[in-house]
């Protein structure tokens, strides 16, 4: 409504443009500021959830709604509150990856099938099982566009068959009782 259909782009900021040297090879420095900001924010996030009292009452609220509603905790502000916080770190990933990708209103439905990859690799609910998947994914990705370009898209699906036919429940997942 504001901004229209047309695809946009904008450049990284100023000071992140150019590049780094490292171990002799020069790197964008954008692409070090997503990897470091990547890597800072899924600690903040695992801190939140493992080390806070809100985080204990929304991995209670996920486990067992009933239970945790009894016990006097407001689940559905729980659940918005969740809701929230994914729409706030999807519009951060967003306007991370603008300087990467071409902006338009269809750019997630790319990463929300690449993230789906990455849940089921690593395992529905775990934290480590995600940070696991996307790695792999990523080196896949990488790998295959260097060596097999036609065929990179379907390394990851073929990942995914496998994990699923040797544990269902994904490289990290657990069984549900």
């Amino acid at each position: 409504m504001i901004w229209g259909l047309d695809p946009k782009s904008f450049s990284e900021p100023a000071f992140l443009s150019g590049s780094l040297s490292v171990l002799g090879r020069p790197f964008p420095a954008y692409a070090i500021f997503i990897i470091l900001a990547g890597i800072v924010l899924s600690l903040l996030l695992w801190a939140f959830l493992s080390k806070t009292r809100f985080g204990r009452f929304i991995r209670a609220a996920s486990a067992d709604r009933d239970m945790t509603n009894a016990l006097g905790i407001n689940v559905a502000f729980i659940f918005t509150a969740v809701f929230t916080l994914g729409s706030w770190l999807a519009a951060l990933g967003g306007v991370l990856a603008g300087p990467l990708r071409v902006t338009s209103p269809d750019m997630g439905s790319t990463i929300i099938i690449e993230s789906f990859a990455v849940v089921v690799i690593g395992g529905l609910g775990s934290l480590p099982g995600a940070f696991i998947g996307s790695l792999l994914i990523g080196l896949l990705d990488a790998f295959g566009i260097f060596y097999l370009p036609r065929f990179s898209m379907a390394f990851t699906y073929i990942l995914m068959a496998l994990v699923l036919i040797s544990k269902p429940t994904g490289l990290f997942g657990t069984e549900e009782n």
